[in-house]
């Protein structure tokens, strides 16, 4: 996330490298685009000893984190506990459920909201990494922002999604919803 991500949400410079002019609270992407708000980040994760471990290598096992499933969620608090990310939250909306290619993903989790400054954004993502944010129980992030484009008049909802087996790797997939205002 420091790296393509962080770069694409914050630009800061023309491609002549020359900086970007500055509006106030606001970040362009692809130099048209006007990001809405902040992006949020979700995180879901499965419990320990979510999946069956043949008897004879049970010794060896002394983790076991299986595929996603709403019964396997980890629902606890973990890591510094200090702010929400580390907070399982409850969703408080009735909208409809993620599906992915390796599951169907309900809402809530351990979320969080970028800033709308790159550095801070950053700091942020190296905070997360540095304290094992994403954990060998994390089975999906999905990174949400909007984008509005005034020379075409449009908004466009965005969902970037990244899947983790349990067997390891990550997929990626990702969603956008355009939409003219009137």
């Amino acid at each position: 996330m420091e790296g393509p991500l962080l770069e694409g949400l914050y630009w800061d410079s023309w491609y002549n490298n020359q900086q970007l002019y500055n509006l106030k609270n606001s970040s362009r992407i692809y130099y048209e685009n006007i990001l809405l708000g902040v992006p949020r980040v979700r995180q879901l994760k499965v419990r320990n000893n979510t999946c069956k471990v043949y008897s004879s290598f049970q010794s060896l096992m002394s983790e076991c984190y299986g595929k996603y499933t709403s019964a396997n969620e980890d629902l606890s608090n973990f890591g510094l506990q200090i702010n929400t990310e580390w907070r399982y939250s409850t969703s408080n909306t009735n909208s409809p459920w993620h599906w992915g290619f390796l599951g169907v993903y309900r809402n809530g989790g351990y979320i969080f909201t970028l800033s709308k400054s790159k550095s801070e954004t950053k700091n942020k993502f190296i905070d997360l990494r540095l304290n094992s944010w994403i954990t060998r129980g994390t089975r999906v992030i999905f990174i949400d922002f909007s984008l509005y484009n005034a020379n075409v008049n449009l908004f466009c909802i965005i969902r970037l999604v990244a899947e983790f087996p349990a067997t390891g790797g990550i997929l990626t997939s990702w969603q956008f919803y355009s939409v003219k205002l009137l």
